[in-house]
């Protein structure tokens, strides 16, 4: 009997061991992830109103007690670049380049509580945003080549938990004559602070949605994952869809929020949306979109995943929301199927939340708004969005035959052709085929790479000058007939002196390639007419080949030129070349939107 228990005791062990053994096998090894694109801003008290340029010339952070008994700490924050959840953590460091021998061997870390802003923030604000009471004593660890390290593993926990935001580090020195001075975001040779995350990748549950998509490797710029905005990438589209094409408006949406807050305006931006879904579904393949009641909410898997709306509005007395204010936007985030959640800004790749996952409401996370540097902070609208097809589809293309969908939305094209300014080089569709079946599309032509004419010109400034009654004026060219489109246009413009005759021969020439420097000139005269000329952007900056410039568009190129309105290639303006329609619409797309400030 004794020995039928030890052999059974044995057999046991052997099993607990070879199990143990497998599981070592079979477990993924240890992986390490560098997080980079570090901020940094230091802050003293003996400077007050300054937050960052201490040391702005040996681009250095510092953290250290003056002799004067003041105190100078350093702030740094660094993106959440994480594939770990938070229980795959094994290890987190802050390394930094120590740029004098005498960096202290401890320091006080905590975390900062609140957003900071490098340059704007002051003393004052930045200390009220770190509890002393959470700060700890750390031990700073030497590393190779000047570098040291300081352990976060339970800190960066807390922030892939999501238990606390991702505000950054703050830096304290002890007490005493304890000086650190460290490279800070700026610093030469590679030497900025940087964090080294190690865990281990488990399973991953599987179930949360339909789709699992996410940053995919470079692709072009043409790639699926490349177009498009957030709105488009939810309802997985590559068309981007904006406030306006809701049918939504600035006006609208003021009022909204006068009557019913941040939270009215969400309410409205999601009725604009589902609007749209219900109107375009058939060409966005989605059957079904359907409202629930939290990002917990039942859904089909098989068929279906959660997306997630929200917005901000900062509105003031002064300054309303608009677009040019750029103190209003919506944001989508939409659901992986390991639970997780991405996004993706306009012409970006898509990308990983870090700090989400399975069981972790987005309301906990910080929502900011990347290019204006606000907050997404109103209640959150979820979704179950059903797609019929696995690819991204193209619910609304371009309308030229000859620009594709990135180079329509992005080049200009789509504004000057949305506004009117500019139009198709050919009044005739041109059908196109679609799918294996008698299905046609109608597209017409743009020529983006034609040379613009000097009476597309003449046409394009007379629109955006409202295309005011020509009747009272005569026409001095006999090369301009009457009954042709640009009649009208190049008769205003003669009188406006916009575009005249430069040679003094009597002809307006209006199928003649317009030269840069007649086009910058032009572009001159309608802002000194239009009375909105906008501001010197680049102040120093001289045309190379200045001496090929003709006298009379001197001036014009320069300003244009300073204002970035005509980009140069390394300063050349080379003035007699030629302008294509599609570099055109861009400057146009520029000037306008600068107007409207």
């Amino acid at each position: 009997m004794k020995n039928t228990k030890k052999i059974f005791t044995l057999l046991v062990s052997v099993i607990v061991l070879l199990g143990t053994f497998i599981l070592a096998a079979c477990a993924k090894s240890l992986e390490t992830t560098t997080w980079t694109d570090v901020v940094t801003a230091s802050f003293s008290d003996e400077i007050p109103e300054n937050s960052c340029g201490i040391d702005v010339e040996t681009r250095t952070m510092r953290v250290e007690k003056t002799v004067f008994g003041g105190e100078i700490f350093s702030f740094v924050r660094l993106p959440l670049g994480v594939d770990f959840f938070s229980n795959e953590i094994t290890e987190a460091k802050l390394f930094m380049y120590a740029v004098q021998d005498a960096s202290p061997k401890e320091l006080l870390i905590g975390t900062v509580s609140g957003r900071w802003t490098l340059y704007t923030s002051t003393y004052a604000e930045a200390k009220a945003l770190v509890d002393n009471n959470g700060l700890t004593t750390a031990v700073l660890q030497p590393e190779d080549n000047g570098w040291v390290s300081v352990l976060v593993t339970e800190i960066v926990k807390a922030w892939v938990r999501a238990d606390i935001q991702n505000f950054g580090f703050a830096l304290f020195p002890l007490a005493g004559e304890v000086q650190g001075v460290f490279a800070d975001m700026y610093h030469t040779d590679g030497n900025a602070p940087y964090l080294k995350v190690s865990g281990r990748v488990g399973r991953r549950p599987n179930g949360y949605g339909k789709f699992s998509f996410t940053r995919v490797p470079e692709e072009g710029r043409l790639g699926d994952t490349v177009n498009g905005n957030c709105l488009s990438y939810a309802v997985r589209d590559s068309v981007p869809v904006y406030l306006e094409d809701l049918g939504g408006s600035y006006p609208e949406v003021n009022r909204v929020l006068s009557e019913s807050g941040e939270d009215g305006v969400a309410d409205y931006i999601g009725e604009l949306f589902e609007k749209y879904v219900e109107e375009h579904k058939a060409a966005l393949r989605v059957s079904k979109l359907r409202r629930i009641d939290g990002f917990n909410s039942s859904i089909d898997p098989a068929k279906e995943y959660r997306i997630v709306m929200r917005l901000g509005c900062y509105a003031t007395e002064d300054q309303p929301l608009s677009e040019n204010a750029r103190n209003f936007d919506f944001h989508f985030w939409s659901q992986l199927a390991d639970g997780r959640w991405s996004q993706k800004y306009g012409w970006s790749y898509s990308e990983i939340i870090p700090a989400t996952g399975p069981g972790v409401s987005p309301e906990k996370h910080y929502w900011e708004m990347a290019k204006y540097g606000y907050l997404y902070r109103s209640k959150l609208l979820y979704y179950a969005v059903t797609k019929d097809t696995n690819e991204i589809t193209v619910h609304r293309p371009s309308p030229f035959a000859d620009v594709e969908l990135y180079d329509y939305v992005n080049s200009g094209v789509e504004y000057v052709f949305k506004k009117g300014l500019m139009t198709g080089t050919s009044d005739t569709p041109i059908l196109f085929k679609r799918g294996t079946f008698a299905a046609f599309t109608a597209r017409l032509r743009f020529s983006p790479d034609t040379a613009l004419t000097r009476g597309m010109a003449a046409e394009v400034f007379y629109r955006m000058a409202g295309s005011p009654d020509a009747s009272r004026f005569a026409n001095p060219f006999d090369d301009v007939e009457t009954g042709k489109r640009y009649y009208d246009a190049v008769k205003w413009s003669a009188a406006n002196r916009i575009i005249f005759d430069y040679s003094g021969d009597g002809k307006f020439a209006p199928d003649r390639n317009i030269t840069r420097e007649e086009a910058a000139a032009a572009f001159y005269n309608y802002q000194r007419l239009s009375g909105v000329i906008p501001p010197d952007v680049l102040l120093e900056i001289e045309p190379e080949d200045t001496d090929e410039i003709s006298k009379w568009a001197s001036e014009a190129a320069k300003k244009l030129m300073r204002q970035m309105i005509f980009r140069c290639l390394g300063n050349f303006f080379i003035p007699k070349g030629e302008i294509t329609r599609i570099e055109f619409a861009g400057m146009l797309r520029d000037y306008c939107e600068y107007s409207k400030r």
